[in-house]
């Protein structure tokens, strides 16, 4: 933390910010975090299906 007479500030990576700005756009989004919210349980119930690389490019050009 920096403390300048103005105020405080904090100092990140360009990376780190960028990831905070995706974080709150996807939460501040009700259908996102609906969205999100389901794969967890998805995963959390196996509700998945495992594939290769191989076979996740054979979707690549649908």
């Amino acid at each position: 933390m920096i403390n300048p007479k103005y105020g405080n500030v904090v100092l990140t990576s360009e990376e780190e910010y960028n990831n905070m700005k995706e974080n709150l756009f996807i939460v501040s989004n009700p259908a996102m975090v609906k969205r999100l919210n389901e794969s967890i349980n998805q995963i959390i119930n196996h509700q998945f299906v495992e594939m290769s690389l191989e076979d996740l490019k054979k979707y690549e050009d649908r």
